[in-house]
């Protein structure tokens, strides 16, 4: 994926208002804030399996954007059987 994408990504650069990695610049777990009009967004990206030390991190970010609209994506975050 890094080969491909880098550390972090370019796209809509400049609509990016702020962004961070739970390690450093990794595009593993990361968020990126952005303005879409007069809308924020908040999007945040958690890693395959992401640890609780991750989703805790991630809750973090989400609360203290009240305003923000959300999206979180992720790869895997429930096995079949719904535990986490």
């Amino acid at each position: 994926m890094y080969r491909y994408f880098g550390e972090q990504d370019t796209l809509y650069r400049d609509q990016i208002t702020s962004s961070g990695g739970f390690f450093d610049d990794s595009i593993n777990t990361f968020y990126k804030e952005m303005t879409i009009g007069e809308t924020q967004y908040l999007f945040v990206g958690l890693d395959y399996g992401a640890s609780d030390a991750e989703l805790a991190w991630a809750n973090e970010i989400v609360s203290a954007r009240p305003n923000h609209k959300v999206i979180v994506t992720t790869h895997a975050y429930m096995y079949r059987d719904g535990t986490t």
